[in-house]
This record gives C-alpha cells, sequence and structure tokens, in this order.
C-alpha cells in the first residue's frame, strides 16, 4: 500500500519544515490529491493516523506531528490547450464531480470525498483552513510538467478552438497546501 509511504513522507516533511520554524507541535496539515494521482483516501487517513500516534511519530522522529489531523481535499484535473492557451478544470469521464461548486468543502464519504480529515481515533471531522503557509509535491509528476492525453480520445479537443492533442497540467499531484501549529513559546501560527 503506496498510501503508507506517502503518509510517511507528508509527516517527515511537515515536521521537518516544522522544526526549522521553531514549531513545538503540528494541529492540522492540509493536503490535496489529485483526481487522477490514484491515492485512495481511505488508505491515507488510516496511514496517517497510523503514524501521527504519540509513540510511533516520536520513535520515527517526528513528534512535532504527535497526533495532527489530515484535512484531505481532492484536486481536479487540469487540461491546457497548447494551441490557444485556454486551461480548465475537469474530472474524468463516468466520475462525478466531487466538488459541486467553488465553495463545496462538506466533508462526504467515500474515496471521492471532497474534503476529509484523518485524526487518530477522530474520522470525518471538517477541517479549518490552516494558516501555516507551506506548499509541497509530495508525489505525481513536478510542477511544470505535462502529459499528453491522447489516452482519453474524448477529452483530446479543446472546449474552445477545437485544436488538439490538449496537455494534462494537474491532477496527478499529491501537494501538502499547508499547516498549522504552536510555536515553541506556545503561540500559535
Amino acid at each position: 500500500m503506496h498510501e503508507l509511504s506517502l503518509a510517511k513522507s507528508i509527516a517527515r516533511r511537515v515536521a521537518e519544515d516544522a522544526r526549522r520554524r521553531g514549531m513545538e507541535r503540528v494541529e492540522r496539515v492540509q493536503v490535496a490529491a489529485g483526481i487522477l494521482s490514484g491515492v485512495l483516501s481511505d488508505a491515507l487517513a488510516f496511514a496517517w493516523g497510523s503514524i501521527v500516534t504519540g509513540a510511533t511519530a516520536r520513535v520515527a522522529g517526528w513528534p512535532e506531528v504527535a497526533g495532527a489531523e489530515l484535512v484531505l481535499r481532492t484536486a481536479p484535473a487540469v487540461t491546457l490547450c497548447p494551441g490557444c492557451g485556454d486551461r480548465w478544470e475537469q474530472f474524468p469521464p463516468g466520475m462525478p464531480n466531487p466538488v459541486p461548486g467553488p465553495a463545496a468543502a462538506e466533508p462526504t464519504a467515500g474515496p471521492a470525498a471532497a474534503e476529509r480529515t484523518a485524526r487518530p481515533g477522530m474520522a470525518g471531522r471538517p477541517g479549518a483552513d490552516a494558516d501555516q503557509e507551506f506548499a509541497e509535491v509530495v508525489a505525481g509528476p513536478a510542477r511544470g510538467m505535462e502529459v499528453d492525453l491522447l489516452w482519453l480520445p474524448e477529452l483530446n479537443r479543446c472546449r474552445r478552438c477545437g485544436n488538439g492533442p490538449l496537455r494534462l497540467v494537474g491532477g496527478q499531484e499529491l501537494i501538502i497546501e499547508r499547516y498549522e501549529g504552536v510555536a515553541g513559546a506556545g503561540t500559535a501560527r
């Protein structure tokens, strides 16, 4: 299950950054998983809950993330027309859009959740916005890497100019968007 490796990578990177910034404890981590990333949100939430228990996090060298909750958000696929430059978000055919509108942030059940939270023993709690700015690609193509959409012929033409092939420029990544916690002196950041 690669979600365990992803959860460990997220915990390690957040703990390292929190330590560098002088934070004593991370309370919440917000992650966006692209809809085409292959990340199973339920498995990632389970793995996160397993590795951030107090003893496990401390033994692993990540005491800063012990007990932190994980907020998972599904990010859409983003396509780009190389001909006219039009860029838009979309979800694969036959897959319902898990985010019905721009302001949707209500937790839902199942792997197509728009936003979910994971905390040891506290599944399903909605997460609040984090205020610690931190974004990092954990998995998937590096920023700027584009992929031809030749394998999706029905999505291979631009909605504006009709040209193709389109380029896939988002939706395959797993990004640590932000986190929040408590500074060493007990001040929230």
